[in-house]
């Protein structure tokens, strides 16, 4: 059975708009993200709506940095459930930058009396293996 494969690359100059797109979304649909952002890369910038298109969507992402995640440091937490965790077996902890907000064998009686003790923010949930 023979595969199917995506057309030869692509001189913007000699090819349609509609061929370019082709082999693009070929390489797409192939799950060859990485050369179809090289073929796309050759196209120059705005020569059709619809390769503008394929240039945002093959752009590669942006992560921003905003603030601290809500639940503090992991490293902390972490470091804290290494030196006690074998005090609370078989029970969900409730962490905040390394301190013990609350235990319970019940993750969501943990997080209500947390809730209602004003304590939720930030808190981070492990389960601890028996």
């Amino acid at each position: 059975m023979a595969t199917f494969q995506c057309p030869q690359q692509h001189d913007p100059g000699l090819e349609s708009i509609r061929s370019i797109e082709a082999r693009i979304k070929c390489l797409v649909e192939e799950g060859n993200v990485t050369e179809a952002r090289k073929e796309i890369a050759r196209v120059p910038p705005d020569t059709s709506e619809l390769l503008n298109r394929w240039k945002l969507v093959l752009s590669e992402p942006r992560g921003r940095l905003h603030e601290r995640a809500s639940g503090g440091s992991l490293k902390q937490n972490l470091l804290w459930l290494q030196e006690n965790s074998r005090q609370y077996p078989g029970r969900w902890v409730a962490l905040k930058e390394g301190q013990l907000l609350g235990s319970n064998p019940s993750r969501l009686a943990l997080r209500t009396s947390l809730k209602e003790a004003g304590d939720l923010k930030g808190a981070m949930f492990f389960r601890v293996e028996e």
